[in-house]
């Protein structure tokens, strides 16, 4: 540890709070100037010291002389070894969770399914990244008995660094599929970024890894981890749906009991999201009834796997991204509904860099597999196919509003699915009316 580093760590431990907005209440809190694209945080280091911060860091030389400015060379940098730091000092189980899909979903299951027996810190929103995984781990306290951090990736090393940062005690991979393929350069890539995350436990054979057993790709990358798997078949955590209409209930394999759980998530999908939650929730001695009634009460929000009432339609809503691997998942599994009334609203899948056009055309000879009454496509790239399936494609998603709110759809089932810079969840709004 540098002397900077053990400089602000002190400061730290008499001020625990860290924020890099400026526009939020900053008394008693340590200010970082972070440089993004649009904006450079070390303008706003005069507005941090005079709401009250205790100091602020920057990587602007000029404000060497001032004494309530830490001057570091890479502002980024020394958040993520502050947040180590930290790390370092935390003696409670830490539970990292990675993967292509379900991470949010797996965390705020392990989140409330921990809660019933200890004081749990959980990453707040989508906190995953190289910013905002620093400031979740530097969000831990004296007051939690565990912590569940949420890993994300856009790129090589990344996954890394945030897993050294994090150092879980165990580790959750939810599955590896076709995620920010554009940024990683391929789906080989891919894998190789989670291997960087089941390195750690590789490399670090007293923690506990648990690993989706029916992902084709997981398995693989395990030499040294002390692994346990989840998944439908013969693994230690394992159960199967037994309805899905619309919600997954789900028989589980819990200690030596077998139970019921009658959870709020759509798809068919979130099983493996459950299982993993009953992996660590068995793995916390948390009870079976604790365990049902914590995923039985989760009810999603944030635009994921929401079910919504609306004018005597039914709405699966899950826009808050969308990857070539999780667009297939909710297409199949809303093709399976019992109902003969069914429209897809799908917005472009953002992120995927030169395999844009192969992975949307691969949607496109899904959806010619799949019935439903009403496809809209909606963005850029869904519009190199509009005459290649029976569809009404829009540019964006407010020449589709103007469009949708004069139509009179009752009776019916509604996919609305797509990458988050699609903003499809402004079609809420129609809702309101």
């Amino acid at each position: 540890m540098n002397e900077t580093i053990k400089r602000l760590y002190s400061i730290f431990r008499e001020h625990p709070y860290v924020s890099t907005d400026s526009r939020q209440e900053m008394s008693g809190k340590i200010f970082f100037a972070i440089r993004g694209e649009n904006f450079d945080g070390n303008r706003f280091i005069p507005q941090a010291l005079e709401k009250g911060a205790v100091v602020a860091v920057s990587d602007d030389v000029s404000f060497t002389k001032n004494d309530r400015v830490i001057v570091v060379p890479d502002t980024v940098q020394c958040l993520q070894q502050l947040a180590a730091c930290h790390r370092q000092q935390l003696d409670i189980p830490v539970i990292g969770i990675t993967g292509s899909n379900g991470k949010t979903t797996t965390k705020e299951l392990i989140f409330r399914v921990l809660q019933k027996k200890f004081r749990v810190f959980a990453t707040q929103g989508n906190l995953n990244n190289h910013i905002g995984l620093p400031l979740s781990i530097l969000s831990i306290d004296s007051r939690h008995e565990v912590a569940v951090i949420e890993i994300g990736a856009n790129h090589l090393g990344e996954t890394r660094l945030l897993t050294t940062i994090t150092h879980p005690t165990t580790g959750v991979l939810t599955n590896i599929g076709k995620d920010h393929l554009g940024e990683f350069g391929g789906f080989d890539n891919v894998v190789e970024a989670y291997r960087e995350f089941v390195d750690f436990f590789n490399q670090n054979t007293d923690y506990q890894l648990i690993v989706n057993g029916n992902d084709e790709f997981s398995g693989r990358l395990i030499t040294q981890a002390k692994v346990l798997f989840f998944g439908e078949g013969n693994f230690t955590f394992n159960g199967r749906v037994v309805s899905c209409s619309p919600f997954v209930h789900a028989e589980i394999k819990y200690g030596n009991e077998i139970i019921l759980v009658k959870s709020r998530l759509f798809g068919s999908y979130n099983l493996n999201n459950i299982l993993a939650a009953s992996a660590i929730g068995q793995w916390m001695n948390i009870p079976a009834n604790d365990f049902q009634d914590a995923v039985g009460n989760y009810y999603p929000e944030n635009l994921r796997s929401q079910v919504l009432e609306w004018r005597g339609n039914t709405v699966f809503l899950d826009a808050y991204n969308a990857n070539p691997s999780s667009m297939s998942l909710a297409i199949n599994d809303f093709a399976q509904l019992k109902t003969d009334k069914k429209i897809l609203i799908l917005g472009d899948m953002h992120e995927l860099g030169e395999y844009s056009h192969q992975e949307h055309q691969e949607i496109i000879s899904l959806l010619k597999k799949v019935d439903y009454q009403h496809l809209f496509l909606i963005g850029e790239y869904f519009g190199d196919f509009k005459n290649d399936i029976d569809c009404m494609h829009f540019k964006d998603v407010n020449e589709f509003i103007l469009w949708f709110e004069n139509q009179h759809f009752t009776g019916y089932s509604i996919l609305i699915k797509g990458s988050r810079s699609e903003r499809l969840e402004k079609i809420l709004d129609i809702y309101q009316h």
